[in-house]
């Protein structure tokens, strides 16, 4: 066998068909891999209070003149996603765009760094 097969062998060897027991525990011991996979999901929200959470978070960042209020409408997750999908739009037309979304985008930041919840806000 030249040397390149070889090498061939020995990262399908490393990829795990090959992988003695003995060595896969002892690096799983050093570096405590199996706690890390062992990690839970958080526990999921109900949609009102992911709504009620959303509206407490968007309120400092309502526009100050009152030119329009950013209402929110619906919650979705995706099953075993640990986002939250909420819908979010203007109550009046013709705001413009940006506007709405720098205001949703300070509050997903917010809500994420002081809740831990992953929040993606669409207008």
């Amino acid at each position: 066998m030249n040397r390149r097969g070889f090498i061939g062998v020995a990262f399908v060897g490393i990829g795990g068909f090959f992988f003695p027991q003995k060595l896969k525990a002892s690096i799983n011991q050093k570096f405590n891999i199996e706690d890390s996979i062992k990690i839970k999901a958080p526990a999921r929200r109900k949609d009102k209070e992911v709504i009620e959470l959303v509206k407490r978070y968007l309120e400092p960042h309502q526009p100050k003149d009152g030119r329009y209020r950013l209402e929110v409408f619906s919650v979705n997750q995706i099953p075993d996603d640990d986002w939250y999908y909420v819908t979010v739009k203007p109550d009046r037309d013709g705001i413009p765009h940006y506007d709405v979304m720098d205001r949703l985008v300070l509050a997903e930041t917010e809500i994420e760094s002081k809740e831990g919840i992953r929040v993606l806000l669409v207008s």
